[in-house]
């Protein structure tokens, strides 16, 4: 068994931010045994994220997200088949 990371963010992408979480995740993930293989870093958008992600079910047994956006949930959503929904 294996992981992906998944880093969705244009403040990454575009080198303003240090992507910190992927390092904690891939390091938590190696404790429990579960070797991480690859790290993805996406703009935020629908259509890099569902890519992202698309890859990342295609290669992994775990794919990990370590950020979290409206976009990047959506795209999850778009490949298991359901639509986010906002409470509120």
């Amino acid at each position: 068994m294996n992981a992906e990371v998944i880093a969705i963010g244009d403040e990454l992408v575009s080198g303003q931010r240090l992507d910190t979480n992927s390092r904690w995740l891939s390091a938590e993930l190696g404790v429990l045994g579960i070797p991480v293989t690859f790290h993805v870093t996406a703009a935020d958008t629908l259509e890099a994220g569902l890519g992202a992600f698309q890859n990342a079910v295609g290669r992994a047994a775990v794919p990990v997200m370590a950020e979290s956006t409206p976009r990047s949930i959506s795209a999850v959503c778009a490949i298991i088949g359901h639509t986010l929904v906002r409470a509120g």
